[in-house]
């Protein structure tokens, strides 16, 4: 749970800013590495449009869709504890730092999650 975490945050980004314009802003403050740390932003009421895991034989990540308001990127999420506790269409809070993935010659927008919670819109249904 995030509630039980204590996760530095650069910014909380509502559903009208997050778009392409943040990876560019992303950008500016690279190279990353030990002295600086990639952006780090959190966002709530995300939904999982779609999720699988990834990793070889041990299935060891998770790779998912996530939608924010108007869009949907995707996502991976590297250190996922427990792979079994998320399904589509589950509303999400979650800390990721945008990052470009480059592969088969192509660049798309990605989100490396940190830290991922079921949000509680999920218990108004």
């Amino acid at each position: 749970d995030i509630k039980d975490v204590v996760v530095d945050v650069d910014a909380e980004i509502p559903t009208q800013f997050m778009d392409s314009h943040l990876w560019e802003i992303a950008e500016i403050f690279e190279p990353y590495g030990q002295e600086n740390d990639p952006l780090k932003f959190f966002i709530r009421g995300a939904v999982i449009e779609d999720l699988y895991q990834v990793g070889g034989s041990e299935n060891k990540y998770l790779r998912l869709t996530i939608r924010f308001g108007n869009h949907a990127w995707s996502a991976m999420w590297w250190d996922c504890p427990d792979k079994t506790l998320y399904e589509k269409g589950m509303a999400v809070n979650l800390v990721f730092s945008p990052e470009y993935n480059y592969w088969k010659g192509q660049m798309k927008e990605q989100m490396i999650i940190h830290e991922l919670e079921i949000s509680e819109a999920n218990n108004h249904n």
